[in-house]
């Protein structure tokens, strides 16, 4: 009942499903960027070679996690280093497959960056369930929005100073939305490698993608 629930939920995303509903079902918790089409065509090509027929479903940072440990859902596109640890029904894939950078983006604020601890003078705000930016800015004067998109209209009418972003999430997202005063400030507050994520029902399929992620590796440096 609940897998019937989740494909309604499928269809409501406009994504296709024209397998059976044993595909499985991936979370992806950022828009179509440069970063998560990527990210998706390399765990597509993956499950391809296992002959395992997969479907994306666009949720929230948070509720992602919490369904995907539940196994509503039955895995995550890409998540940082050990959130295995606060969901422990996720086994990660341990070889990484894509490198993200974490920027702050400002309309008003020019800085270098030298750390997190050089956004901490400002009024910060990113998405519900970005763990790299939730732990790191302990402390400091946030604003918790539900999309990178929210965020960066707070940014672009001067409700908060600072957004933090993947660059290439930022960088596309402030194209699509034409704010042409947001500039992104240099270098990254951070890298962290990102590893792909499956309830453990599924650990059986984890050494194959890992041997699948770790050819890929071979034939193309995946940082972008």
């Amino acid at each position: 009942m609940i897998r019937a629930i989740i494909f309604l939920l499928l269809y409501s995303y406009l994504i296709p499903i024209t397998a059976s509903n044993n595909a499985l079902i991936i979370t992806q918790i950022t828009d179509d960027s440069p970063l998560t089409n990527t990210a998706k065509d390399i765990i597509r090509m993956a499950y391809q070679k296992l002959g395992i027929n997969i479907h994306f479903l666009r949720l929230p940072a948070e509720r992602s996690l919490v369904l995907t440990n539940q196994a509503v859902t039955d895995g995550e596109l890409f998540r940082i280093d050990n959130i295995n640890l606060a969901y422990p029904n996720l086994i990660k894939v341990p070889t990484p497959y894509l490198v993200a950078e974490h920027m702050a983006f400002s309309k008003t604020k020019q800085f270098t960056v030298k750390g997190w601890e050089s956004v901490k003078p400002y009024r910060i705000c990113f998405r519900i369930g970005y763990k790299v930016a939730e732990h790191n800015t302990r402390g400091f004067n946030i604003v918790l929005v539900n999309t990178n998109q929210q965020a960066l209209h707070m940014l672009n009418s001067n409700r908060v100073e600072v957004v933090i972003l993947d660059r290439l999430i930022g960088l596309n997202s402030i194209q699509s939305l034409g704010f042409k005063d947001i500039k992104m400030l240099t270098p990254p507050l951070q890298t962290t490698p990102l590893f792909h994520y499956l309830h453990k029902k599924h650990k059986k399929l984890v050494p194959k993608l890992n041997t699948i992620i770790q050819e890929h590796r071979q034939g193309k440096v995946l940082n972008y």
